[in-house]
């Protein structure tokens, strides 16, 4: 969505020429069009719709600069290692530019920044046309939510009821800028985010490209430079999510099940693994119902994790089955399974605590009421 103008040391530019909202002709009533008449309208990018909203960055002032803050938000809020500033953001030459600095600001080592719309859109087409950056640094997107705390004014109230989901028109990192990502999330009633993968596309950064996509009730169309590049069905984040994890609560019986049946573990060993799996996996799905947070992973470890450290025992164990501990023999498989479920124990702790005193301090008990 943004580019640079030239590579400066501490100062590193990116540039937007233009955005545009097109709308479902059934829907039109509901979006507002600016009364702009220097704003010539262009020829629609898809059949069936028309301009609903636009802003070329022509400026504000005599000289072509200033941002039509009557339209847009300065993003706010810090994200990974940078806070958002408005100085960051700049309006010339008929382009939005948006510069990465590094700079020490509310504790983070760069300053970024970045602009959200005023106005609020649904299903309908939205386009931009950008030039990136082509060196480390930017993590550029464009993309459609909700509230949040990014944006300024909003109420005090910003739950994940008021990001009910996330679109993202694109997303590229700028040492790869022919890698275009497609993404969208939901975040009710927990976030879960469907991947929808890395599309090779144009050098984003070596000139203006146009990235937009197309909102309809059942799916989301992806297009860059005008060539559909990923289609999106509809959805069922509530039916996945169960699914899932009733599989992977079959599955994991059926791994351990299947250690203790060929030898390779202990059947008490065994046991005490799925239990302490299962404990964990318990306090996880509860915290995403109670809290809205869904973390697998603890301590640095995670599902991956633990996939990886399997297959790598599964080499050892050709080569060395058994093992010793303080002048006893185990398999070796006996000795992970015991480490393991020692992990997963603490790792539940941890977490129950955790959720436990945020849900106290969420739902305190009144003074005036009768213990």
């Amino acid at each position: 969505m943004i580019a640079p103008t030239l590579p400066i040391r501490r100062r590193s530019p990116m540039i937007i020429s233009g955005l545009i909202i097109a709308a479902l002709i059934m829907v039109a009533a509901l979006l507002a069009v600016p009364a702009r008449p220097a704003i010539a309208e262009p020829a629609a990018p898809l059949p069936g719709y028309h301009l609903a909203w636009a802003d070329e960055f022509d400026g504000t002032r005599p000289d072509g600069t200033g941002l039509a803050t009557d339209d847009w938000y300065y993003r706010e809020s810090e994200k990974a290692i940078c806070s958002n500033s408005p100085d960051n953001v700049s309006v010339s030459d008929g382009a939005l530019q948006i510069a990465l600095k590094r700079e020490d600001r509310n504790g983070m080592p760069y300053t970024c920044g970045g602009v959200i719309s005023k106005q609020w859109f649904g299903y309908g087409y939205y386009e931009t046309r950008a030039k990136l950056w082509g060196d480390q640094g930017f993590h550029s997107a464009l993309w459609t939510t909700g509230l949040s705390d990014a944006m300024p004014d909003t109420p005090g109230y910003k739950g994940p009821n008021n990001r009910i989901n996330e679109i993202d028109g694109f997303e590229i990192d700028s040492h790869a800028p022919t890698k275009i990502a497609h993404h969208s999330h939901w975040f009710t009633p927990r976030h879960i985010g469907n991947q929808g993968g890395l599309y090779e596309g144009p050098d984003s950064s070596d000139g203006f490209h146009t990235y937009g996509f197309e909102w309809r009730p059942n799916e989301i169309r992806y297009y860059v430079d005008g060539t559909l590049a990923r289609v999106r069905h509809h959805q069922r984040p509530r039916y996945g999510y169960y699914v899932d994890h009733v599989v992977d609560v079959i599955g994991v019986l059926f791994l351990f099940g299947g250690m203790a049946a060929s030898g390779i573990m202990s059947a008490p060993v065994a046991a005490g693994l799925l239990i302490a799996y299962l404990l964990l996996s318990l306090e996880v799905y509860l915290a995403t119902h109670s809290l809205g947070r869904f973390q697998m992973s603890f301590f640095g470890m995670g599902p991956s994790e633990l996939r990886i450290l399997l297959a790598l025992g599964n080499f050892v164990l050709l080569v060395r089955p058994s093992t010793t501990v303080l002048g006893t023999s185990f398999t070796l498989f006996d000795v992970g399974g015991m480490v393991g479920a020692l992990g997963l124990v603490v790792a539940f702790v941890y977490s129950a605590a955790r959720n436990t005193r945020a849900l106290y301090r969420a739902e305190p008990i009144p003074a005036w009421v009768d213990r």
